[in-house]
């Protein structure tokens, strides 16, 4: 988790939401979805709503990073990053 608060302490905060109370959200809405198998769908829902390129990058970086933070990427985050790759075209 390190990782993902580093990255968003680097960010422009501009969200009433702070940056934790949004990862505790958004943590909580990824365990929901590896717990019910919906890992696409919840990748899907939320890729459609990144539209900008650079932003597309940031994501797939981030998921990167996240997955590397442990030494390795397992094949099942390399599963989900490419799965996350292939909704931005």
């Amino acid at each position: 988790m390190q990782y993902t608060n580093d990255w968003l302490e680097s960010l422009t905060w501009t969200s009433t939401l702070s940056p934790a109370d949004h990862l505790n959200d958004i943590s909580s809405k990824c365990q929901v979805a590896i717990s019910e198998n919906q890992v696409e769908d919840f990748i899907r829902h939320r890729a459609i709503h990144i539209v900008d390129h650079k932003a597309q990058q940031q994501a797939i970086q981030l998921a990167q990073g996240v997955a590397m933070s442990d030494g390795e990427i397992a094949p099942i985050e390399q599963q989900a990053i490419d799965f996350l790759k292939s909704c931005f075209g």
